[in-house]
């Protein structure tokens, strides 16, 4: 299948847990067209949002909080443009 760019309208959007079996945070799109009949979705988001830090965690509380800050920045820069 080549590139294509279509041109649909927004059919959802969600600020909260979401992604990859529901277990990271951010925000999550639907696009699409109901006369072509198809859609696309992303979720920007991260893993680590809902889980208590322990010794055992990959991530430390410094990066949850940078991780949070750059998700909020993304939606800001897009909610202005």
């Amino acid at each position: 299948m080549e590139n294509c760019r279509k041109i649909g309208k927004i059919q959802n959007v969600g600020y909260g847990f979401g992604g990859y079996q529901g277990a990271m945070f951010g925000i999550g799109f639907i696009l699409g067209s109901d006369k072509e009949g198809w859609e696309v979705g992303d979720f920007w988001g991260f893993w680590g949002a809902n889980t208590k830090h322990t010794d055992n965690c990959k991530w430390t509380e410094e990066e949850r909080i940078k991780f949070h800050g750059e998700n909020t920045l993304r939606i800001s820069k897009l909610l202005i443009d």
